[in-house]
């Protein structure tokens, strides 16, 4: 959690929930992100994977999410957050790649270095 809120305030950004349903461990849950990050949190439905038990990647309404990431984007840097551990096997992929074609450029942080000193409080 303490990651999540240092990448926020580096880049002054909005955590964007992209599962489902945002449940599981306890400090991922709806209501505690909302409570920790307050407003810098939305869930975008749309984008999750309701079939993730499946181990089916897909995403639930693209089309529809896509338009809400664009209307977010207009407050500033958005950090798309799933639980899945790894990325290369995460709905998340799909999603970054379609927001890709539509010209929104989308990274995923497993593959950047890390910024010396971004960690430390």
């Amino acid at each position: 959690m303490e990651r999540i809120a240092a990448l926020l305030d580096h880049w002054d950004a909005l955590l964007v929930d992209i599962r489902s349903k945002p449940r599981g461990r306890a400090a991922w849950q709806q209501v505690e992100l909302r409570k920790r990050f307050a407003g810098r949190y939305q869930h975008v439905a749309e984008l999750g994977n309701s079939q993730f038990r499946s181990n089916i990647l897909a995403v639930d309404d693209l089309a529809t999410g896509i338009l809400q990431i664009r209307h977010l984007l207009k407050q500033g840097p958005l950090l798309l957050f799933c639980a899945c551990a790894d990325y290369k096997h995460c709905h998340r992929t799909l999603v970054a790649d379609a927001l890709n074609a539509a010209g929104m450029a989308c990274r995923e942080l497993a593959t950047l270095p890390l910024q010396p000193g971004l960690f430390d409080r």
